[in-house]
C-alpha cells in the first residue's frame, strides 16, 4: 500500500493533462480535487465514521456545484457500494442520506443555474459526432495535450493496458475489493453517463472528463506498484519471472514520467502553459483606444473577460441567442461598426456558438483585420472600421503572376499615428486558369529597407472558396496594416507582394514602372504624423527590458536583435526610447563590440540628426523606435562580445548602457586586396569608390561566360546593402546581359563595410547564345534594392551620370 501510495502521489503530481487544466482561473483542477475528496469521504460512509454523512454532501456539492459533472460521481458511488460494500444496506443507506443532503444544499443554485442550462449547447448531438470526441477523450486524457495524435494514441493504449492490469489485481480484504471497484466505477460512469445524455443534449467535452483522470492515474499506480514492489520483495529475488516484473514496472513508471516530463519542460519554458487568455486581456488593455470596442463570442466568455480585464472599453457578447439569430447579430454589428473605430474581437470556443461563422464573415467584409494572434485556446483579433469616404483611391492595374489583375485599391488617405491602422481595400479579378489559394503581404518599409508594418493574409482571410473564385470574377478583399508602437515620423512606402500559398517566392509583378517592381509594388506614400505614448513590448520581438537613463531627458527601454553574427556581414538591432522632457540633448550614441575584460574590438557612431524624427522634435512621452543594421568587421575574431551602447552629447560621452553578449561567429579568411589592373578612381555618392578593375577580354563569343573583379574602398558606415551592378548593353542602350548581386556573393554586405575597407567583388556574366555580333559596353554601379535607385557617380570631377563604363566589349565568332 505504501508503494502504491508513493508511486500515486508521483504520477498525480506530474500528470499532463493535470497540469494542463491547472494553469487557468477556471474549474476543471477543483472538479477534480472534490471529486476525489468525494470518493474519500465515501469510503468512510462504509465505516460509519462519525461526520461521515455530512463531509460526503459537503465534498459532493463542491462538486456539482463547481462543474455539472460533479453529479455523475454520486451514482458512481452508489454503483460502487452495490456491488462491494461489505455492509452493503448500511453503506447504501448512509449514501443516500449524504445524496439527499447534498441535494438539499444544492437546490438553490440548481433552481437559479437552469435558465442557463436550458439555452446551453442546446443542439442534440449525434452519434457520429460524439465517437470521435470520446476517442479523442480517452486519448487526451490519458496522454495530455502534449504530444501529437499518433504518439498521444500509442501513448494511451500502454497506459491502459496498466490500467486494465491494475483493476483486475487479486485484492486481500473486502475493503481492499471495495476500494478497487470504486476506481472502476469512477472511472467510467461518468464518461458513460455523459455519452447517453449527449445523445439528446450535448454534454460531451474531452476536458470534462478530468473527473475520471485521477481513478486512471490510481489504478495505473496500482498496477506499477504491484509489479514493482512485488518484484523487489525477498520471496522475488531468487525468481527470475520476478525481476522480469519488476523490471517491467520500472520501464512502465519511466515512460509515465517521460510523458510528463515533455509536458513538464513546456512549462519551465513557458511554452505550455494552456490557458493564455490573459495575454489577450492584456493587449487590449495596453493598447486599446477611446473609441474603440471588445466583441466576445458566447456568453461563456464574459465571466473570463470580466475576472481579466481592467480596460473601459464597452464590449458586446456576440451572439446574443442559441442558436444565432443572424438577423439580429448582423443588426448590433452594423451599430457597432457606425460608433466605433475598431473591434478588438476574442475567440473562444466560436463553432459552438456561430458554427457558420455569421460574425467572422461580416467582420472580414466590413473591417480591416490589423492583429491576429494565437494564444493557447484562445484567438485575438483587432478589426478598424474605416468609412469610404476616408480612403484615397487608385486605378492602375497590376498583373501579379498570369493569373491575377489588382485592378483598383484604397487606402486610408489621412496621415496616420503610431497605433492607427492603415486600412487597404484591394480590387482583384482572376483571370483565366486554374485558381489558386494566393497570401497577400503589405508592408509599411522605410527609406533604408527596414519594415514598420506588415500583413500577411490569405485574400479573403480564409472565407474565400477558391474553387468558386473561377475566371473573370471580381473580389473585393480587405485588410489592415497596424503602425506599431514607436514609429517615428516619417514617409514610409506601402508595399504590395502576392505569393501562392505554401510557397516563399513571390508572383512577379507587372504594371506601370513607377508602381510594379520585380516582386512587389508600390501602392502608395503612408505619411506618419506622430510616433504615440504607449508602450507596448508585445510589438517588439524578442524585446528585452532595460529602463537605464539615455544621457539627459530620455530613458532606453529596451532592444532586440541578433543574437549571433558572422564576421564581416551585419546583424539587426532595434532600440525603444521614451523621451522623458521635451527635446531631449542628445546628439547620437555609439555602438561598441568589447570583449568580456572590456578592451574595445569595433566602434560605430549614428547620429539623430540623420533620423526622420530626431530628439529635438521629441515631445515628452514620445515612445520612439530605431532600426538599425549591426555590422561587424571581417577581421573581429569568433567569439562572445559584449555589445553596449553609449549615448553622446556634442563631444561629452556618458556612461555606456550594457544591452548585452553578441556571438560573432567565424567567416572564410579574406586575402587582402591587391592592386587593380586597372584604375578607374569613380565615387559612388558617399559610400563607396570604385578604384578599379582587373583586365577584361576584349571580345567574346555569344553563348560565352565573361568574368571581371571590381575593387570598392568603403567611404563611410551605410545603413543601406547596396546591390552592384553589372550590365552588358548593346548600342541602343538595352541591357542584354547583367550580373546584380550583393558584393563579394553577399560575404561583404555594404551595411558592413568601415571606411578605408577594401573589397574585391568577383562577377560572372552570361552572355546570351543568341548575342548578335557587334561592339557592347559594359557598365557597372550600385542601387538600393528596395527602391531601385541608383547611386550618383563622380568619375574625374565630372557628374551626372550613375554607372561607370568599365569595358567595351567585341562580340564575334
Amino acid at each position: 500500500m505504501r508503494a502504491w501510495a508513493l508511486v500515486a502521489a508521483v504520477l498525480v503530481a506530474v500528470n499532463p493533462f493535470q497540469v494542463w487544466y491547472s494553469q487557468e482561473a477556471r474549474m476543471y483542477a477543483q472538479l477534480s480535487l472534490f471529486a476525489g475528496l468525494a470518493t474519500l469521504a465515501m469510503l468512510r460512509l462504509d465505516n460509519g465514521g462519525r461526520w461521515s454523512v455530512p463531509l460526503y454532501a459537503a465534498a459532493v456539492v463542491g462538486a456539482a456545484g463547481t462543474h455539472y459533472y460533479g453529479l455523475f460521481v454520486p451514482p458512481a458511488h452508489g454503483l460502487a457500494l452495490l456491488i462491494a460494500a461489505p455492509d452493503r444496506r448500511r453503506a447504501l443507506v448512509a449514501w443516500a442520506r449524504g445524496c439527499a443532503l447534498a441535494a438539499l444544499a444544492f437546490l438553490p443554485w440548481a433552481l437559479y443555474a437552469q435558465r442557463i442550462a436550458a439555452r446551453y449547447l442546446a443542439s442534440p448531438a449525434r452519434l457520429d459526432d460524439l465517437l470521435p470526441v470520446v476517442g479523442s477523450t480517452w486519448a487526451r486524457v490519458i496522454a495530455g495535450w502534449s504530444l501529437d495524435w499518433a504518439s498521444a494514441v500509442r501513448v494511451a493504449a500502454l497506459l491502459s493496458a496498466v490500467a486494465v492490469f491494475g483493476a483486475l489485481l487479486p485484492t486481500r480484504t473486502p475493503r481492499d475489493r471495495l476500494g478497487q471497484v470504486v476506481l472502476v466505477s469512477w472511472l467510467l460512469a461518468p464518461g458513460v453517463i455523459a455519452f447517453g445524455l449527449s445523445l439528446f443534449h450535448p454534454l460531451f467535452n474531452e476536458r470534462y472528463l478530468i473527473v475520471s483522470s485521477l481513478p486512471f492515474v490510481l489504478l495505473c499506480s496500482r498496477g506499477i506498484a504491484w509489479l514493482v514492489a512485488g518484484g523487489t520483495s525477498s520471496a522475488w529475488h531468487a525468481s527470475s519471472g520476478g525481476l522480469i516484473r519488476a523490471g517491467l514496472g520500472i520501464s512502465v513508471f519511466a515512460l509515465t514520467l517521460g510523458v510528463a516530463y515533455i509536458a513538464l519542460r513546456g512549462v519551465w519554458e513557458g511554452s505550455y502553459v494552456k490557458s493564455r487568455y490573459s495575454v489577450h486581456t492584456r493587449t487590449i488593455d495596453s493598447v486599446g483606444r477611446g473609441g474603440e470596442a471588445v466583441i466576445l463570442n458566447g456568453m461563456a466568455q464574459e465571466p473570463l473577460y470580466r475576472y481579466y480585464t481592467r480596460s473601459p472599453l464597452p464590449y458586446f457578447t456576440l451572439p446574443r441567442d442559441d442558436p444565432i439569430n443572424v438577423a439580429a447579430t448582423t443588426d448590433e454589428l452594423n451599430q457597432i461598426a457606425s460608433r466605433h473605430t475598431g473591434a478588438w474581437t476574442i475567440w473562444y470556443a466560436n463553432t459552438l456558438y456561430d458554427p457558420e461563422d455569421v460574425i467572422g464573415r461580416w467582420l472580414v467584409g466590413h473591417g480591416y483585420l490589423a492583429l491576429d494572434r494565437y494564444s493557447g485556446n484562445a484567438r485575438l483579433q483587432y478589426y478598424a472600421f474605416a468609412p469610404e469616404d476616408a480612403l484615397a483611391s487608385a486605378s492602375q492595374p497590376l498583373r501579379f503572376g498570369d493569373n491575377l489583375t489588382l485592378f483598383g485599391y484604397q487606402w486610408t488617405g489621412a496621415d496616420p499615428r503610431a497605433g492607427d491602422t492603415v486600412a487597404v481595400k484591394l480590387l482583384w479579378r482572376m483571370e483565366s486558369g486554374e485558381p489558386a489559394d494566393y497570401v497577400v503581404s503589405l508592408r509599411l518599409v522605410d527609406a533604408n529597407g527596414f519594415i514598420w508594418g506588415q500583413s500577411d493574409q490569405a485574400i479573403g482571410n480564409g472565407y474565400l472558396d477558391v474553387a468558386a473564385w473561377s475566371g473573370g470574377r471580381a473580389l473585393e478583399d480587405r485588410h489592415g496594416v497596424r503602425i506599431p508602437t514607436g514609429t517615428p515620423p516619417a514617409a514610409y512606402a506601402l508595399r504590395l507582394a502576392v505569393s501562392s500559398r505554401g510557397s516563399t517566392r513571390p508572383l512577379a509583378v507587372e504594371g506601370d514602372p513607377a508602381i510594379a517592381g520585380p516582386s512587389s509594388a508600390r501602392l502608395a506614400t503612408v505619411k506618419v504624423a506622430a510616433p504615440g505614448a504607449v508602450f507596448w513590448p508585445d510589438e517588439v520581438p524578442g524585446l528585452h527590458s532595460v529602463g537605464r537613463a539615455f544621457g539627459a531627458g530620455a530613458t532606453l527601454l529596451g532592444y532586440a536583435g541578433s543574437e549571433a553574427v558572422r564576421a564581416g556581414e551585419s546583424g539587426y538591432l532595434t532600440l525603444v526610447w521614451r523621451a522623458e522632457t521635451n527635446a531631449p540633448p542628445v546628439d547620437g550614441f555609439a555602438l561598441r563590440l568589447s570583449t568580456p575584460d572590456g578592451r574595445v574590438v569595433q566602434e560605430r557612431t549614428w547620429f539623430f540628426a540623420a533620423m526622420s524624427y530626431p530628439p529635438v522634435r521629441w515631445l515628452a512621452g514620445d515612445i520612439v523606435r530605431g532600426q538599425y543594421r549591426l555590422p561587424v568587421r571581417w577581421d573581429v575574431p569568433a567569439g562572445d562580445y559584449v555589445l553596449s551602447v553609449e549615448p553622446t552629447f556634442g563631444s561629452a560621452a556618458m556612461d555606456p548602457i550594457a544591452l548585452g553578449t553578441l556571438r560573432v561567429e567565424p567567416t572564410a579568411t579574406l586575402p587582402p586586396a591587391p592592386a587593380p589592373a586597372r584604375t578607374l578612381d569613380a565615387r559612388l555618392g558617399d559610400a563607396a569608390t570604385l578604384l578599379g578593375i582587373d583586365a577584361l577580354a576584349s571580345r567574346a563569343r555569344p553563348g560565352d561566360t565573361i568574368s571581371l573583379r571590381l575593387y570598392w574602398s568603403a567611404l563611410r558606415a551605410t545603413e543601406i546593402d547596396y546591390t552592384v551592378f553589372v550590365h552588358v548593353l548593346d548600342a541602343d542602350g538595352r541591357v542584354v546581359a547583367q550580373s546584380d548581386q550583393q558584393p563579394a556573393h553577399g560575404r561583404r554586405p555594404t551595411t558592413a563595410w568601415f571606411p578605408g575597407d577594401r573589397i574585391t567583388d568577383d562577377h560572372v556574366v552570361a552572355l546570351p547564345s543568341s548575342l548578335a555580333e557587334g561592339m557592347y559596353r559594359v557598365e557597372a554601379g550600385m542601387y538600393d534594392p528596395t527602391t531601385g535607385a541608383r547611386l550618383p557617380v563622380a568619375v574625374g570631377g565630372e557628374r551626372g551620370t550613375d554607372r561607370v563604363v568599365i569595358a567595351q566589349l567585341a562580340i564575334g565568332p
